[in-house]
């Protein structure tokens, strides 16, 4: 007789084999099981052996479901409720070390939009479930050995999306093993706290009123406290708060009294080096990633040690990505090796003994050699100690004894390093929960990454680091990542956010435009932001954020009291419209729709130039802003540096597959060629303008139906991990060839990157990777078209941002790459080729001069024209790098520096060009000088059309 698990919204039917028979909506009677093949209600493993139900029966109470061959069974204790179930294991026998004691796969949508949803919420920190809380795809949840089978307790919401949270807080709310807070998981979004924006800072005693002022002009209502509370032990650094916590509760108490809350940024369990669980005597509590053995004595000055056991696991190299160390402790010393030896006799070499304030001393044969954990250049405690919770109780005490009203807990995406990856998810909800059973009061709570049991004790989600370049496709990606998350009952966030002025061609500044972009949409979609990169001292450092301060403050209160219907919001939400805030004549607040389109110029040769813009809106006068960007110096500069002179055969190679470490500190790994893709850079004849020695850079694709994780425009964001993309399988036609320096080269006097390409005209695309290194490795890319034959000589300057989704790759799947990292200069480790857009079936091929490294020099603009259809327009000023030229109307155009500051006022000569509705040829010139000029040229028109509520 089948089993029937049932409420009033939901039944779960399981035959006598332990099969799921259905999964239905008793609303429409529609079975949402997937049964083709069925699924084994529940299953077992070990070691990776699988057993699945053979056998199930249900007393009313009691869920007993047997294993294949005898090899065990689970007996589960069902709770009924109208809107939801809830399963606790009783017991498990068997020898097993995960059961997944529900388990049903649907049919499912998982969206708000489906009329029936359900989904597995984890009630204890025994039991997981891998999805999101809220509507889920597979019901399913599982119990370890580790943590101890009997208890584990998940529930099983079902319900319209309108009711599910109402049963989510009911659930919750009656479970003892998960937190419970009015501001967090289920009550999340009834909470006023999490619709408040902050900022990063460490106010002192004697600049808080400076801090209250900044937040007053900025519109911004809470200040996350950074950098001057230690990690680990989180005591304040003495140099700000001299009378420790009682000087971080006076800057707190007056942060309140002007109505401003008030944060603690942490790196969750992670220990700062200085910390005293370090230093002078390391804490025995610290977590271990191995333990090794002396081979032979070593006196306190020995630099090479030797071990009996083989050091292949350890690091010959760590940097902030890689997260694990170089780090040895001996009983009380630690030590720091440089290399290791992997052949007998094993050993690691040129060590500094003594390190972090402890004390080299010799130690016998066959004493103990522990590697230390370590993670964003912290150590870690050990997961299952009492230092853990000792570090927990730490975050709960500042936060208490100093009345800070959030916390986020930055660094929890390291949580892996704690155990393993698979329980990854355990050791970050352990932690946390601990910090949340300490805390005197509910208070806001933010982490930097998300797993299922966060949810309980988190009150809003999705903060990204931010951008560097594209301000606004990094924002349409952001909201585009938060539409997905919506279902997860969530709060949400659009920050991290930078604001910029002029720095480098590597980075973007923030004008006007982009504020309105990235504010208008934090509206729409009624999301927060967590400015960084700025202080007080910010607005004294020229105009630029003092300008904008004014209009992040009305976004600001216009978001936060609700000002704008949904109707107005649902138009601003819209990727790619822009909008500019202004208040009218009756001191309403509306938007003008306008548009603002970049373009890049970088050569008076036509290549560059001349463009065509679409104007969406009717006709009118132009309006731009011409921005000068450095120029190169010549090809044949005495400062050159070269990359490739391809003299020899193998000087670019196959590199093979590439491992990368993610954000999250999960690994992919992509080849260097796609299927059926194949390249070769050979030497060949001295030919072209530079009349040197070339390469032949050549490349096919044969015909293949394979498939290959590629990237699409349409790949969905992990809601896991932050700005981590997932690939899927697509046909690719991309194949790389690098070549490596060691040691790397110094190019921070030669940022820009020149040599002559011959194109073949069939509409590859040539990508220029230079590949740095910093905190990880940065690969800054630079597009070419081959649609021209012939010889070009190209310029490279500023890394390549939007156009990436213009093509499919193997890389970046965390998107900082992109978007945020800046080139190292300074240790430049090789230099990358890649063709993409090869087509079928056949062998394209360029010839390429020596790449050189080239110096960037302040040439000025001198006075920039545009014509469009025979109307010239020219601005009589010298713009340096970083200096910018306004027009929009009126009879002068403003000129700024870099730092916005106001440094003339000029009047155009000639004729204002109109720009047609549809579209329109734009041409850029200056005076010639002896460098090609580079400039971003963006054109501006808008509608006089608004929208007011």
């Amino acid at each position: 007789m089948a089993v029937r698990i049932k409420n009033r919204n939901c039944e779960w039917r399981i035959g006598d084999d332990g099969m799921t028979l259905g999964f239905f909506d008793l609303r429409t009677n529609t079975n949402y099981a997937q049964t083709a093949p069925p699924a084994p209600c529940a299953y077992a493993k070990r070691d990776g052996w699988k057993t699945e139900a053979c056998a199930a029966e249900f007393d009313g109470a009691l869920l007993r479901v047997t294993f294949a061959g005898n090899s065990g069974s689970v007996t589960t204790k069902v709770d009924i409720a109208d809107a939801y179930f809830v399963f606790t294991v009783q017991e498990v026998t068997g020898d097993f070390d995960e059961v997944a004691f529900v388990n049903i796969p649907t049919t499912l949508q998982a969206c708000p939009e489906q009329p029936f949803g359900a989904g597995m919420i984890a009630l204890s920190l025994k039991s997981n479930v891998e999805e999101l809380p809220g509507p889920q795809q597979h019901l399913w949840t599982a119990a370890y050995r580790q943590f101890g089978f009997a208890g584990a307790q998940t529930g099983l919401v079902t319900a319209p999306f309108a009711e599910m949270r109402a049963a989510m807080k009911t659930m919750v709310g009656n479970a003892p093993g998960v937190p419970h807070s009015p501001h967090c998981g289920p009550w999340a979004l009834d909470s006023d706290l999490p619709p408040k924006s902050n900022v990063f800072g460490s106010p002192s005693e004697e600049n808080v009123d400076r801090w209250i002022d900044f937040c007053h002009q900025m519109g911004f209502n809470a200040i996350e406290f950074n950098g001057a509370i230690d990690y680990g032990s989180y005591q304040p650094n003495p140099t700000v708060y001299p009378r420790g916590y009682d000087s971080v509760k006076a800057v707190i108490d007056k942060l309140h009294a002007a109505d401003i809350l008030a944060g603690l940024h942490t790196m969750s369990f992670s220990i700062s080096k200085r910390c005293d669980w370090v230093t002078p005597k390391p804490d025995p509590r610290l977590a271990k990633e191995k333990t090794y053995t002396l081979s032979k004595d070593i006196s306190a000055e020995d630099v090479d040690i030797f071990l009996e056991e083989t050091t292949a696991d350890l690091p010959p190299m760590i940097n902030y990505y890689i997260r694990r160390s170089m780090t040895l402790q001996i009983e009380d010393e630690l030590i720091q090796y440089t290399a290791i030896k992997t052949d007998q006799p094993y050993a690691v070499l040129s060590c500094t003994r003594g390190i972090l304030g402890t004390k080299a001393v010799a130690h016998p044969k066959g004493a103990k050699v522990h590697h230390l954990k370590e993670c964003w250049s912290c150590f870690v405690p050990d997961g299952e100690s009492t230092l853990f919770t000792e570090v927990a109780q730490r975050i709960a005490t500042a936060v208490n004894t100093c009345g800070f009203d959030f916390v986020y807990l930055d660094g929890l995406d390291g949580a892996h390093v704690i155990d393993t990856e698979e329980t990854r998810w355990h050791y970050g909800a352990k932690f946390t929960f601990e910090v949340f059973k300490y805390l005197e009061k509910p208070i806001m709570m933010e982490m930097a990454t998300f797993h299922h049991h966060l949810w309980y004790v988190r009150s809003r989600m999705q903060a990204w680091d931010h951008a560097t370049r594209a301000h606004k496709r990094f924002t349409d990606l952001h909201v585009f990542s938060n539409d997905a998350a919506r279902r997860l009952f969530m709060p949400l966030h659009l920050g991290w956010v930078g604001l910029l002025p002029w720095i480098s061609p590597s980075n973007d500044p923030t004008h006007w435009d982009d504020v309105e972009y990235m504010w208008s949409k934090a509206l729409a979609t009624d999301a927060n932001y967590t400015l960084q990169r700025i202080t007080p001292d910010s607005l004294l450092d020229g105009a630029w954020l003092k300008d904008l301060a004014p209009t992040i403050k009305t976004y600001e209160r216009l978001r936060q009291t609700h000002y704008f219907p949904a109707a107005v919001k649902q138009k601003l939400a819209v990727a790619g419209d822009e909008f500019r805030l202004q208040q009218a004549a009756d001191g309403e607040w509306e938007f003008l729709p306008i548009q603002a389109v970049r373009h890049q110029v970088d050569d008076l040769e036509g290549l560059t130039d001349a463009w065509d813009f679409q104007n969406k809106f009717h006709a009118q006068p132009m309006g731009v802003r011409i921005q000068a960007l450095p120029a190169i110096d010549r090809y044949e500069s005495e400062q050159a540096i070269v990359l490739a002179d391809f003299a020899a055969s193998n000087e670019f190679t196959d590199f093979g597959p590439t491992i990368t470490i993610l954000n999250s500190g999960k690994l992919y790994t992509y080849p260097s060629a796609a299927p059926g893709m194949t390249a070769s850079v050979v030497p060949a004849q001295p030919e072209g303008p530079a009349q040197a020695a070339c390469g032949k850079w050549s490349a096919t694709r044969a015909i293949t139906d394979e498939l290959i994780p590629s990237s699409a425009p349409d790949d969905r964001f992990s809601l896991l991990d932050h700005f981590e993309r997932e690939y899927r399988l697509h046909p690719a036609s991309w194949v790389g060839l690098g070549k490596t320096f060691a040691p790397g080269l110094d190019l921070s006097n030669n940022q820009g990157l020149g040599f002559w390409i011959k194109g073949d005209g069939q509409g590859q695309l040539a990508n220029i990777v230079l590949v740095t290194r910093s905190h990880g490795v940065v690969n800054t890319q630079h597009y070419i078209k081959i649609d021209f034959t012939g010889w070009r000589y190209v310029e490279l300057l500023v890394p390549e941002t939007l156009r990436f989704d213009e093509h499919s790759w193997p890389f970046e799947r965390c998107h900082y790459g992109i978007y945020r990292s800046a080139p190292m200069f300074s240790n430049c480790i090789g230099v990358k080729l890649w063709f993409n857009d090869v087509p079928v079936d056949k062998t394209v091929s360029c010839l390429l001069s020596p790449i050189k490294a080239l110096p960037l020099i302040d040439q000025p603009i001198v006075n920039p024209s545009l014509t469009v259809a025979g109307k010239t327009v020219v601005f009589p000023v010298e713009l340096v790098t970083g200096q910018y030229l306004e027009y929009w109307g009126g009879k002068t155009a403003k000129v700024f520096s870099g730092k916005g500051d106001l440094l003339a006022e000029v009047a155009p000569q000639g004729d204002i060009p109109t720009l047609a509705a549809g579209a329109n040829n734009v041409r850029f010139a200056c005076e010639k000088a002896s460098l090609r000029p580079h400039a971003w040229i963006t054109l501006f028109t808008k509608d006089n059309n608004t929208l007011r509520r």
